[in-house]
């Protein structure tokens, strides 16, 4: 629980197994944005779209892919809140991903799988950790995958690792409140 307090739980059944979230009392904005997609079944039948082994795992795309499509860019966007709570992105933490505006999040969401506190921290909202699944979580981690196009940030190339080649493996079969 790194030292903060839930205000809810999230559990991702998986093709890997299941996957509990728990979601923090001190980002509510992002924390309550993650709970109403959940709600409506948002996450239901999607995938984990984006793998960087030693990086993060990335999920919550419509369409399957990083960009996320006309459905992605049609969300409501959120504000960030990385400024609130001892937002620290270690392994294991949840986060919620955005495009070049801090204040874009909308449903794509990412899990540290290592320490990314110095590329990370002040830049994307920490909402949640993995209270449960680790397993499940290395597991899609571990997928083999297609390697997606490098992207140009800043003026540096970056790559941003790839795409399941099994799209049944990286899949949330559904997301519920627990």
């Amino acid at each position: 629980m790194r030292g903060r307090k839930y205000r809810s739980l999230v559990e991702l059944e998986t093709a890997q197994g299941r996957i509990l979230l728990g979601l923090y009392e001190d980002t509510p904005i992002t924390s309550g944005n993650f709970e109403n997609l959940v709600s409506q079944g948002f996450y239901d039948d999607t995938i984990f779209c984006r793998i960087q082994p030693g990086f993060v795992i990335q999920g919550g795309s419509p369409d399957g892919t990083p960009d996320g499509g006309p459905e992605y860019k049609a969300l409501k966007t959120i504000d960030a809140e990385f400024d609130l709570g001892p937002a620290r992105h270690l392994m294991w933490t949840v986060g919620m991903a955005r495009d070049e505006d801090p204040n874009s999040a909308r449903s794509q969401f990412f899990i540290n799988l290592a320490n990314n506190r110095r590329r990370l921290d002040g830049r994307y909202t920490v909402f949640a950790d993995v209270a449960g699944g680790v397993r499940a979580v290395k597991a899609i981690a571990g997928l083999e995958c297609v390697p997606l196009d490098p992207v140009v940030i800043g003026g540096e190339t970056k790559n941003i690792g790839g795409t399941p080649k099994s799209k049944d493996e990286a899949r949330i079969l559904r997301a519920y409140i627990v």
